[in-house]
């Protein structure tokens, strides 16, 4: 098995270190469980594709994703909050309005559905906190599992909910998959992800105040969270003193589930949701101008 395994390295990578990556592999499987040896060979498959993608942390792609990762969990977090408050507010719009003991929801496949999706949000959120408060690949990993539930979720369910399924779902995976593909040999580190976790808190705030009326303001249509992650890129390119292209890009990549989100609070208006996502590129600008003013200016010499 370890053979066809090593097949999927790059074949400068498997002649160097194919052999090692073997001896590893039968020593930490000799006498192992079968969910162990599968767990191992999920590892070395998943290291197997990161190399080919060139996923590493010595690759451009790798450093950008990097620093897109925790932001795509701040973004799928605070999408995923935003639905599990809207969930809990129409829970409790139907005990009003059919007592206590009525059972709040219009149908049993919906309520079945509100169930599950209530279960993926909660799995999301957890991750998220965990990743928050320091321990990545832990909050990476119930993360990354509570949004492909959300899919599967939302697929099964499709037509009870008015989310648009395909935004959503591919929304969703993109936010996935680039947490998955941050480098594992090189996570955020510690600050990065208190950093990010503030920048959630300031993203989900203001919104789920909006919502339960504590600010005098109909909605802000998705826009302030959009605005808050790319004013968050313009700080990073600044401390970074590059001209943001990098860290926007990275804001790209990450600002999904916030754009399905703001998709459907627009009622499927694309207009909008563009001029939101518009933010971002704009927000270049600011970063490169201080980056031309930091530039030391030549001897007139």
């Amino acid at each position: 098995m370890i053979d066809m395994l090593l097949r999927l390295y790059p074949a400068t990578y498997r002649r160097t270190y194919g052999p090692e990556i073997a001896d590893v592999y039968r020593e930490s499987t000799r006498g192992a469980s079968a969910p162990t040896r599968l767990r191992e060979a999920a590892g070395i498959v998943g290291h197997a594709v990161r190399l080919r993608l060139g996923l590493g942390s010595a690759g451009s792609l790798g450093a950008l994703l990097k620093i897109a990762a925790p932001y795509a969990m701040v973004a799928a977090a605070v999408a995923t909050a935003l639905r599990f408050g809207w969930w809990l507010s129409g829970i409790w719009v139907g005990w009003e309005a059919h007592g206590a003991g009525a059972f709040p929801f219009t149908s049993l496949e919906l309520g079945v559905a509100d169930g599950l999706l209530a279960a993926t949000h909660l799995l999301v959120m957890v991750g998220a906190v965990t990743a928050f408060s320091g321990r990545w690949a832990a909050g990476a990993r119930l993360t990354v599992a509570g949004l492909l539930a959300s899919t599967l979720a939302m697929v099964l369910f499709q037509g009870v909910h008015n989310d648009p399924v395909v935004l959503s779902t591919a929304a969703a995976l993109l936010a996935a998959g680039v947490i998955w593909a941050c480098p594992p040999d090189a996570p955020p580190a510690p600050a990065a992800t208190r950093t990010a976790g503030v920048v959630a808190l300031v993203a989900w705030l203001p919104p789920a105040a909006v919502h339960s009326g504590l600010l005098a303001v109909t909605t802000d249509y998705g826009a302030w969270p959009l605005l808050v992650l790319a004013v968050t890129g313009c700080v990073l390119a600044v401390r970074a003193g590059s001209n943001g292209v990098r860290e926007l890009t990275a804001m790209a990549l990450a600002c999904a589930p916030l754009a399905a989100l703001s998709h459907w609070m627009w009622a499927g208006q694309p207009g909008p949701v563009l001029a939101g996502l518009a933010l971002l590129p704009l927000a270049v600008l600011p970063a490169a101008a201080v980056r031309v003013l930091r530039r030391p200016r030549a001897s007139a010499d």
